[in-house]
Parts: structure tokens; sequence; C-alpha cells
């Protein structure tokens, strides 16, 4: 906790001062972690001192909070054309990356408990740069970034984009709907934790789909089914997504659907598979939206999903 607070303090990430009367202040409070490595040991302890983000008001200590988040066919893509075209890999971790952050409202926030300044007990914080829990750090976060990224010499050529819409508008009727933005939602912490696992283990795209259904209204039988996949999770640990290099760049796409399966609604399931080469790089499994009046209906409904993820 005492380094955690250090880093906080030598990265100015607030100033002590008089609560302004009418301010809305934020809460804080310290949480606990064990950082592992990747054989599972454990490699340290960590304190992070997070703020109360649901104590902010929309509008008065916080405004935009979108940030983009990565697809995981992307990366997979990435990987596959990185060993097959010899291209260098690196990862790296930016620490403390949403202390980076620069604020545009003015947050304030309690002092940190054990922390609070013995001459200055009356004073808040005034918040200079992001925090974690706050609704606008991944926010702040990704615009310091994409300045650095920037002044770097990187930059997103919209120019190509824009080409790519004139020549489409050529040929058809379409409709620039602006950004792309992705909306992430909460799940049940066990479905949330597969789902998540479901992103290198396509073997799980099914049984995940079926459980994740009843997430609004949990019982007995679907815990069990929950706890049958961990324990199969448990016996195939060593099963892994196998991306090697290829010579053929080209993509091959596979799907397939039952027909009527769901006892309540008669609605089809679906799924597909596509693959860069010899790698699988995007997978799913979906409930189709209307009863399809056949097995031919289903199984081209499943080929048109398939057919808007390429």
């Amino acid at each position: 906790m005492n380094k955690e607070f250090d880093v906080l303090l030598t990265n100015g990430t607030w100033t002590l001062v008089p609560k302004p009367p009418h301010a809305n202040l934020v809460g804080c409070k310290w949480v606990y972690k064990i950082k592992r490595k990747d054989d599972g040991g454990i490699e340290r302890f960590k304190a992070c001192l997070v703020a109360k983000g649901f104590h902010q008001h929309e509008g008065v200590d916080f405004g935009e909070t979108f940030s983009p988040v990565v697809k995981p066919t992307a990366i997979r893509m990435v990987l596959s054309l990185a060993v097959s075209c010899g291209w260098h890999l690196r990862q790296i971790d930016i620490q403390n990356s949403f202390l980076h952050g620069v604020l545009q409202e003015d947050v304030y926030m309690t002092q940190p408990p054990g922390f609070i300044h013995p001459q200055l007990t009356h004073r808040v914080c005034k918040l200079q740069k992001s925090l974690s829990g706050l609704r606008e750090a991944p926010r702040a976060w990704f615009s310091r970034l994409i300045d650095q990224l920037q002044a770097l010499g990187f930059k997103g050529n919209i120019h190509a984009i824009n080409k790519v819409i004139s020549l489409l508008q050529d040929n058809f009727a379409i409709k620039d709907m602006g950004e792309l933005s992705f909306f992430l939602g909460i799940e049940a912490i066990r479905i949330g934790g597969l789902q998540y696992l479901s992103f290198t283990r396509p073997d799980l795209a099914f049984v995940v789909f079926k459980v994740s259904k009843y997430t609004q209204n949990p019982m007995e039988p679907y815990w069990a089914a929950v706890k049958r996949i961990l324990h199969y999770l448990k016996n195939t640990i060593s099963h892994t997504l196998l991306i090697q290099p290829t010579t053929d760049l080209k993509l091959h796409t596979f799907s397939d659907a039952d027909w009527a399966s769901d006892c309540d609604d008669r609605r089809s399931v679906g799924a597909y598979c596509v693959y860069l080469g010899n790698n699988l790089i995007s997978w799913g499994c979906k409930q189709q939206q209307i009863v399809a009046r056949s097995s031919t209906e289903a199984e081209y409904k499943a080929f048109a999903n398939v057919a808007t993820e390429i």
C-alpha cells in the first residue's frame, strides 16, 4: 500500500484542496490482488487504490466514457499473419496505465483510507490524473495513448476509408453510419469467466451459449451445468488454440445449424468458424432470431451469419 501510495503522489494524481460547496465527492477504497506468474505461482501481492465510480454523476464529474475495444478475432488474425510472414512479436505492459490519463472534468475524491494527511484532514483530493474505477478512466487513458502514438508518427488513414466508401457509393446505395462503437454489457461472474475463456477455446462456444441463456433466471440445474463445464476445463487445461505458419492466406469459412432445437420457442441454433489458411481466427454459436420453417432455411441463416463476420 505504501508503494502504491508513493506512486500516486509521484505521478501527481491529485492535489489536496478545500471541498468546494455543492461539489460531488467520490469515495475510494483499496483493492488487493495476487499477481501470478505464467505457471500459476505467486509473483507478488499488489494493492490498488480505486475510485468509487458509482458515486459520479453524468454531466457533473464525467461526460463521454466510450473507449474502443479490440475484437478477439482481430488479435487472432494478426497473430496468424505474424507467424506466417515471420514478423517479430513483442508485448509490453504499461505500468499504472490509467494514471497517465488526464481528466477533462473536475473530480473530487475523499483522501485514501489509512493515508489521510494529519494536518489537512478536512481537505479532499482534486484529481489531476485518471484513477481506476472512474467512469471516464479508460477513455482518458486511450486519449493519452493516441496522442503519444501520433507524436511518434502513427496515424489513422481516414483518406483510404473515405475512398473505399466513395467507391462503394458508385455501385450501391449505402448509408454511412459513422464510426463503429462496441457496447459492453455486464455478465454474471462465472458465466462471464467462461465467455472470456471461449475466446481461445472454440470447444466451449456451444456450451457457454447454452448456459448464458439462463443468467437472468439461474436455477439449480443450470448451476450444475456450469460446474460440469468447469470440471471439463480442469481436465482439459492443456488444450490450447494453436496458431502456426501457413502459406495459404485465404479465408475459409464453415457453418452449420440444427433445426428447431429449442423446446420453448423452436428457434434453431447456428454456428460458424473462419480460418485464415490453416489457423482458426473466428468462431461463434448463436440462436437464430426467428423460427426457421425447414432445416434448409436454418442452414442458410447460419451461412448469412458467417458472411457478416467476414
